[in-house]
């Protein structure tokens, strides 16, 4: 609880996920759907679900020299940078919240006990 709050009162959270090169780490979901907007570093899955600069900031974490530029740019116009964050949380809401990840599994049951497949 106390890290949801914590995260709620952040303008920005920066990711790092080494070694995740095709999932994710809760903390970036949590991160938008407590209200930060998000800096991290690429993988496949974020790039199929996410947008650079409209609900996601991507940066790579193997150029380091670029991360102080991508962090001036996105606080130096705090009024885009709270866009981009409502564009992040509402993506989060919709496709990556706990709620959202439960309605699939229970969809995908669904489709399994109506195929007649018990394994």
């Amino acid at each position: 609880e106390d890290m949801f709050r914590l995260l709620g009162d952040v303008k920005l959270v920066l990711n790092i996920m080494l070694g995740y090169t095709e999932g994710v780490h809760e903390r970036i979901f949590s991160s938008m759907l407590n209200g930060a907007a998000c800096l991290s570093d690429r993988n496949m899955m974020l790039e199929q679900e996410f947008e650079d600069g409209r609900d996601i900031i991507f940066t790579s974490f193997k150029e380091l020299d670029s991360l102080s530029d991508k962090l001036e740019s996105a606080f130096s116009d705090l009024k885009r940078l709270e866009e981009l964050s409502l564009a992040g949380k509402l993506k989060a809401e919709a496709s990556h919240s706990w709620d959202s990840r439960a309605a699939l599994i229970l969809g995908f049951v669904e489709e399994l006990k109506a195929s007649g497949k018990q394994n």
